[in-house]
């Protein structure tokens, strides 16, 4: 791997140090194999700023990467499978290629056609993308997907309302304890495997998110009340990352949307 070919960040392997490894690369591999279609594959170019649809094994295993990277606290990044189907580019699985560190991954565009990263629970985050994230996907000149909780998850509603008053702070403070025992796993896993989430964003910086093959009419509606949050908070973030560079930038003399 050539190092002009890592576009964010050092790798660190973590299997093993945790109560609940990282499963090896291989018996990964082998399972998810197992489960895939054969027509299913990392090397499928998705038409250009198309909607991507996501089938139920694929959220699930999505839901899986993003308990592991939460309960790690550690971002992961592969390679999304995918296939066609009634002439839709439906993602069926993800095949896991680097564990990261902390807020950082690494991304190979080698990996596949449509790459993707977590954004891992209770640190504030959500299913939304930084301006690194954006530039990762134009550099790879291809879709780069993160993987989160979404606008109307417990992770993410418990976030957002912790300014609205005592009563408020206190409810959200509690969820986020439960969520907390959850991913030290004192508690069963329950509130972290609700609201999972998966967004794309296309070389051009289009945002989208990735829809639900099957969907009843609520699940839709609800997904597009998420994504409306994620978009929402993900804009006011990506405005204060720029004005923080620019700031950081007009110090060191840097033109105003200068890279740091």
């Amino acid at each position: 791997m050539r190092d002009d070919e890592i576009l964010d960040a050092i790798v660190e392997d973590v299997r093993g140090g945790s109560s609940r490894p990282i499963p090896a690369d291989a018996a990964q591999a082998e399972a998810r194999a197992a489960a895939l279609h054969s027509d299913a594959t990392t090397a499928l170019v998705p038409r250009r700023e198309a909607p991507l649809y996501g089938s139920s094994a694929f959220f699930e295993r999505a839901g899986e990467e993003l308990l592991s990277s939460t309960q790690h606290a550690l971002e992961l990044a592969g390679a999304a499978y995918a296939r066609i189907r009634a002439g839709r580019t439906v993602l069926v699985g993800l095949r896991r290629c680097t564990t990261g560190a902390p807020g950082r991954v690494a991304i190979d565009p080698e990996w596949g056609e449509i790459l993707w990263h977590t954004h891992p629970g209770l640190r504030g985050s959500l299913a939304a993308f930084s301006i690194e994230d954006l530039d990762v996907a134009r550099r790879a000149n291809k879709p780069l997907l993160v993987i989160g909780f979404g606008g109307l998850s417990p992770e993410v509603i418990s976030t957002l309302a912790l300014p609205f008053g005592l009563r408020a702070f206190l409810v959200s403070a509690g969820l986020k304890g439960i969520m907390a025992l959850e991913k030290g796993r004192m508690l069963r896993e329950r509130l972290l495997k609700v609201g999972v989430a998966a967004r794309v964003c296309w070389p051009s910086g289009q945002i989208q998110p990735v829809l639900r093959a099957n969907a009843s009419p609520l699940q839709a509606a609800l997904d597009e009340m998420s994504f409306a949050v994620d978009r929402g908070v993900g804009a006011v973030e990506r405005i204060g990352q720029q004005a923080l560079r620019d700031v950081v930038g007009a110090l060191l003399g840097r033109p105003p949307g200068g890279q740091p």
